[in-house]
């Protein structure tokens, strides 16, 4: 399944991982690399870390043997507000959904 995903994730996008927060709000985030990926513009409820059910307008679809993608991430400059998981047959993790306002 490893390669279909490679052959659907024709875009790019930027990742930025969460690192923490300064007490104020402010999240500090590592350094900015570029991965491939699939947007999907299509508004969607979801439901974010605190179980409120909240209205996405993006689900960005990522390979995932290369990272852990988290809530509070950010791809494309936008943080993350939910994150499903792409399994294979064999129950194995093959990559990331990641959802965005």
């Amino acid at each position: 399944m490893g390669d279909i995903l490679d052959e659907y994730l024709n875009q790019t996008i930027t990742y930025e991982k969460y690192k923490q927060s300064d007490g104020l709000g402010n999240g500090s985030y590592e350094a900015t690399i570029d991965l491939p990926c699939r947007i999907e513009d299509k508004i969607k409820l979801v439901r974010d870390k605190k179980g409120n059910q909240v209205v996405v307008n993006n689900t960005i679809y990522l390979k995932g043997s290369a990272l852990t993608l988290n809530v509070e991430d950010k791809l494309g400059g936008r943080v993350v507000i939910a994150v499903g998981t792409i399994t294979d047959l064999d129950g194995e993790n093959v990559g990331w959904l990641g959802y965005t306002q």
